[in-house]
């Protein structure tokens, strides 16, 4: 009996692995809202220099502090 549930199980499986459409649960293009029509990678590549930027910055000041003869 256990035997045979388990081939029903596996078929279950198989049966929905071979119907999985991971772009399924997405919504489309339309249902999407634009807010100022700029593009999202327009977005970061603006963002992510200045972050870099402030990143850098903070770790020179920490890098200077601790070398300064000031202490």
């Amino acid at each position: 009996m256990l035997d045979r549930y388990d081939e029903y199980y596996e078929l279950a499986i198989a049966l929905v692995m071979l119907n999985y459409n991971p772009l399924h649960c997405l919504p489309a293009a339309e249902d999407i809202p634009d807010s100022d029509d700029e593009p999202v990678d327009n977005q970061l590549q603006h963002l992510i220099p200045s972050l870099l930027r402030a990143i850098l910055a903070w770790g020179l000041s920490v890098f200077v502090s601790e070398i300064s003869p000031l202490r």
